[in-house]
């Protein structure tokens, strides 16, 4: 279609139909392109019964919501969601689709680029307007190298990395438009069907939430060593603790900890990283923290290339140091 114009974003809601935190990072991005270009932005809000989220969605900094909501909806598959999209990116005609790098967004982007027969980056961590053309930035080869891509054909759709941006916040009162759109959807054509939803039972703050996280590595020697992460990690507030593919191969804890290309991916405020080389695939799960604080004994230790802060030393005798300073810090 010619005439593009705005930013699309694709809105995620949860279980209790509450926004994702993803909606707010989408709309942290939308709103860096939408100064540079002087175009609006809308968002997709697709579920069962999330009508009002619409005026948070606005609140967030949306002009428009389009609205699909139907029972059909209620959870997310790809047969009804990526139709929905394109009902909805058929009206708005957006010059830009951004989805949360989600395991739906993740499902979502492709065939929705398909479908449109544009391009799509995926799992981008930076985006700009040269031109007035997106550039999309992203890691590949496990974090070796930094991608940077352009789009020849419009929409151009961008799958965007967890906690690449800072979430927007509301502005209470804002205005705009709410559009319900009609996907015209045939039940009996959806082939496949939710099952249920099983939330992970997670003790204290989910590790993606967490402003601070404590790793440890193969360094730490063995699951005695390892469990000294969490006296520091009990110390800090909004804290979890993570761990290297090495050391969660080692049996120095469970497989649920690991952080890496293969693992979890994590943006905190500070990320330590405890007796661990950095290596790219892990380094592919924690690079987006803000400031990373490690302690290795090998002053060459690739480590500390991607760390703001680094102690040279055993943590055999750094990390009771640290714990014991913490304590007197956390005691006033």
């Amino acid at each position: 279609m010619a005439g593009e114009n705005g930013i699309l974003i694709v809105a995620e809601t949860g279980a209790d139909g509450s926004l994702g935190s993803i909606t707010n990072e989408l709309m942290s991005a939308a709103q860096g392109l939408s100064a540079d270009l002087g175009e609006p932005i809308s968002a997709a809000l697709i579920g069962s019964g999330v009508g009002d989220r619409a005026q948070d969605i606005i609140d967030l900094g949306a002009d428009t919501v389009y609205l699909v909501d139907g029972e059909q909806f209620a959870n997310y598959l790809n047969e009804t969601y990526t139709p929905a999209v394109i009902a909805i990116a058929q009206q708005a005609n957006p010059r830009i689709i951004l989805i949360g790098h989600t395991p739906n967004g993740r499902d979502l982007g492709p065939y929705l680029a398909v479908r449109l027969q544009t391009g799509i980056a995926s799992d981008t961590s930076g985006l700009s307007i040269e031109g007035g053309q997106l550039q999309a930035a992203r890691s590949v080869a496990g974090g070796l190298f930094r991608q940077v891509v352009s789009f020849p054909k419009m929409p151009a759709i961008a799958t965007v990395h967890m906690k690449a941006y800072d979430g927007a916040e509301p502005q209470s009162g804002r205005s705009g438009n709410v559009v319900n759109v009609d996907v015209g959807l045939d039940a009996s054509s959806v082939r496949s069907r939710f099952v249920k939803h099983e939330d992970a039972q997670v003790e204290g703050i989910r590790m993606e939430d967490a402003t601070i996280v404590v790793t440890g590595g193969r360094g730490m020697g063995d699951e005695a060593g390892f469990n000294e992460l969490y006296k520091l990690q009990a110390l800090l507030p909004q804290s979890a603790v993570g761990a290297t593919r090495a050391a969660t191969d080692s049996g120095f804890c469970e497989q649920d900890l690991m952080i890496g290309i293969t693992g979890r991916v994590v943006s905190p405020d500070v990320y330590f990283a405890i007796a661990l080389s950095g290596a790219s695939q892990h380094m592919a799960g924690c690079s987006g923290s803000k400031n990373i604080v490690a302690i290795n004994r090998d002053p060459e230790a690739n480590i500390f290339s991607e760390s703001r802060f680094g102690v040279v030393g055993d943590y055999k005798q750094v990390l009771p140091a640290l714990i014991e300073e913490v304590e007197k810090l956390m005691q006033g």
